[in-house]
Parts: structure tokens; sequence; C-alpha cells
């Protein structure tokens, strides 16, 4: 069980690991808390990272929209990097605003104010509106 923290300029990026279920949800959790709210000064971005996710139950999604909320009192800005549209599909029918989903990390950094990333991925963008959001054949 692993949650990889990164520091971006002003951004944190949080990647998630394989599981995030009830059983290990604590272990994800005080790290969020003890890195990003309770340190000073915050983040101006936080940016959640699904990409190395494989399973995620309740729990895990609730943590998601716990963040959200929690970044919206703040002042912080949360972006969901959530790559695939399984992923992306079930966040929005949670209720996680399209306007936070992202299918890359450089879109997501560059709209949280990072203009050199110094990250590697797919170079993803924001999740397109209008998109086909019906699950992939064969799952």
């Amino acid at each position: 069980m692993c949650l990889r923290i990164q520091s971006v300029g002003a951004c944190v990026i949080l990647a998630l690991p394989p599981v995030v279920d009830s059983i290990h949800i604590a272990e994800v959790r005080a790290p969020i808390k003890g890195r990003v709210w309770a340190c000073s000064p915050r983040p101006r971005a936080v940016i959640l990272d699904l990409s190395p996710v494989q399973f995620i139950d309740s729990p895990g999604v609730a943590l998601i929209n716990e963040t959200r909320r929690q970044g919206r009192a703040h002042g912080v800005a949360v972006r969901v990097v959530a790559p695939t549209p399984a992923q992306r599909s079930i966040l929005m029918r949670l209720g996680v605003d399209q306007d936070a989903l992202y299918t890359g990390m450089s879109q997501a950094l560059v709209d949280s104010g990072e203009r050199h990333t110094g990250v590697e991925d797919d170079g993803g963008s924001r999740t397109p509106r209008g998109g086909d959001w019906r699950r992939p054949r064969g799952r």
C-alpha cells in the first residue's frame, strides 16, 4: 500500500495506490490530511492521480469527494486524473464535477498554473464534454 506524494511548484500530486478500499482507506486518508490540509502554506492545487488504481470501492470514491469538499473549503483546487472511461464514468455518476476530471496529468498541471510540469504522462487533456461514457465492451 503506497500513496505517492509529489510536489510540483505550488501543486501536490497524490498518486493513489492500486487498491483503494475500505480496508486500506485510513492508510490513504492520513497522509492526505497531514501533507495537504495540515501544512502551511497550503498548496494552490491538489491533483489526485488515479492512473495506478486497479480497484476502488465506495469508501475510496467517498475519499475523492471528501478531498474535493475540503479543497473548496480551503480555497484549493482539486483535480482528478482519471485516465480510463470507466473511472470517469463512475466518478461522474457519484457527483465528481466533470470540469475537475482530466485524462492526463499534463493538462491538470497546466490548469493548476504550472507551466513546466517535470512530470511525464500521455499528454492527456480535460475530459471532453459530450464524450461516450459507456463501459468498454467486455466489462
